[in-house]
């Protein structure tokens, strides 16, 4: 009787790719879609090219949690552009956004909402 090696099943993934990690084989899914399961990639409702991953919740009940890119935020499941990512202060201001809203924090000599006035001493 001769004995041959298991044969590899080999890794499914739908909405995703099988790659190598450490020695394994994984589900890596495919962008806009989030790891839902061993070998299913679920579709993310986050916005455009933003990323998620899914939580179960009971039997048939998942909860998605958004991933979201440099300049974007999670609101009420979606990732939005913060007020800080079109830069809005000038003259090296640094922002810093609570909601939907921003201060900027200027440097001397420049004030403003947007650190746009020059105070020069006189």
């Amino acid at each position: 009787m001769q004995i041959h090696p298991p044969q590899r099943v080999g890794c499914s993934c739908t909405n995703g790719k099988c790659v190598i990690e450490d020695g394994k084989e994984v589900c890596k899914c495919n962008p806009g879609f989030g790891y839902f399961s061993i070998s299913y990639c679920k579709a993310c409702d986050c916005g455009p090219n933003q990323g998620c991953k899914w939580k179960t919740t009971g039997w048939f009940n998942a909860e998605q949690i958004c991933f979201c890119n440099p300049g974007y935020s999670e609101d009420n499941g979606k990732c939005v552009a913060t007020p800080c990512s079109s830069n809005p202060c000038k003259n090296g201001g640094n922002c810093t956004h609570s909601g939907s809203s921003f201060t900027c924090k200027c440097v001397k000599p420049y004030t403003g909402k947007t650190c746009e006035t020059s105070k020069q001493n006189v």
